[in-house]
């Protein structure tokens, strides 16, 4: 197999379909997963990174609108848990397992990012999903993917901007 590990980086805006039907197509979002799922099947291990330009873009909303950089790069962070989640789930609907592991620590919802529990489900066959990007404001979640891909050892990234 010429992968063994891959880190699939999605963006929002290709969870949100054509943008008619809210942050969340329903449709985009099982058609993604299955094809993370045909993926894992073929005992690929995948990782994914999802960005969250379908809920807020924290540089969009800060431009004349009183809310800090900062404080909307946290709220993007916040928008890629929404969207890990989403993922986690439907992806468990398909009968493969996940887990979202967070850069934020937010141990009620879900466990804190490390490469080595991330390695661990990885090597479980676990589909494991990176929310929370870097944890810091001023990187975008294709940074989060490279970043994420080069400590898990990753074999290729994978970079889905917007299904049509």
């Amino acid at each position: 197999m010429k992968y063994q590990r891959i880190l699939v980086k999605l963006s929002g805006e290709a969870l949100s379909g054509d943008g008619q039907n809210g942050i969340l197509d329903s449709k985009a979002l099982l058609n993604t997963a299955k094809a993370i799922v045909d993926i894992a099947k073929l005992g690929v291990q995948v990782s994914i990174v999802i960005g969250a330009g379908n809920i807020c873009r924290g540089s969009l909303i800060t431009q004349n609108k009183g809310i800090d950089r900062v404080t909307g790069d946290y709220m993007g962070m916040l928008g890629t848990i929404i969207n890990s989640f989403a993922m986690m789930d439907t992806i468990k609907s398909l009968g493969v397992n996940a887990v979202v592991l967070s850069a934020v620590k937010m141990e009620q919802f879900c466990e804190t990012y490390t490469p080595d529990l991330a390695n661990r489900y990885l090597n479980d066959g676990t589909v494991v999903i990176f929310g929370g990007g870097t944890g810091k404001p001023f990187f975008t979640t294709d940074t989060c993917a490279t970043l994420r891909a080069i400590e898990i050892n990753a074999n290729a990234i994978f970079m889905a901007k917007k299904w049509s």
